[in-house]
């Protein structure tokens, strides 16, 4: 979740978190910061090869990003699940029943019965993980370059994994759970491999084979120009890269 490039908002997300878990607790506070400073400080380290790759895409004019619209986010929801309405309709289904539940919580009057009550704090977790990531998308989207593409959004996914598994969990009557999972994961094996045929067809960019190809029939080692020429170093070590701009 967080070994990729795009996942530093993610990371941010994390860390408000972790701030505010510490602002209002009373028990360990010192050695939570401790931990925290730890764990940011491993990242940072394991970071350092991205840095370079995170301020290139901050500068880069992705002209063939659409521009953000109205139902922007709702594309991108829908493109995490390969466009299959049983299956959009199925979670959301399970997200209006965790949503319900959430409703008839009772009030809390101190921190400790929040941290206590698994579901009101887990939904607090996963509110500031999903509101961080969407508003600074947005924000980036409406004032600078656009990023409504599902990429940049991927942080997303475990958020709504965790809102779905809290949802079946909370489903009592163990037939209609056992049901509702087995015709979920018959429909998503259906939309997977007969569908979409997605470990048959091709509809991703292929960096890899497209480098194989050119280790393959660039015998001169004539240098290679690309727009996105930090992706290609690590595997044409022996061909140079030259970087040029696609301007619109």
């Amino acid at each position: 979740m967080n070994s990729n490039f795009f996942s530093i908002i993610n990371l941010f997300s994390q860390g408000i978190i972790f701030v505010l878990y510490v602002l209002f607790t009373k028990e360990n506070k010192n050695l939570l910061i401790k931990y925290i400073f730890i764990s940011y400080g491993l990242i940072a380290v394991f970071f350092i090869p991205n840095i370079t790759k995170v301020a290139a895409l901050l500068k880069f004019d992705s002209g063939w990003i659409p521009p953000p619209t109205k139902d922007g986010i709702t594309k991108i929801f829908y493109e995490f699940f390969k466009d299959s309405e049983f299956i959009v309709f199925f979670i959301s289904l399970i997200f209006f029943y965790y949503i319900v539940k959430l409703f008839k919580l009772p009030n809390v009057k101190s921190f400790n019965e929040l941290k206590d009550n698994k579901t009101l704090f887990s939904f607090l977790i996963v509110l500031v993980w999903i509101f961080t990531i969407v508003f600074v998308n947005i924000y980036k989207s409406y004032t600078s370059n656009s990023v409504y593409i599902s990429r940049y959004f991927s942080s997303l996914l475990p958020a709504i994994i965790i809102i779905i598994a809290i949802g079946f969990s909370q489903i009592k009557n163990k037939i209609i759970r056992i049901s509702l999972s087995s015709v979920f994961v018959i429909f998503s094996l259906l939309d997977l491999l007969v569908i979409n045929k997605y470990y048959v067809l091709v509809d991703k960019t292929q960096f890899r084979e497209i480098s194989n190809y050119i280790i393959n029939n660039n015998k001169e080692n004539y240098p290679i120009y690309s727009s996105v020429s930090w992706f290609y170093p690590f595997i044409l070590k022996t061909i140079k890269i030259i970087k040029f701009m696609i301007k619109n």
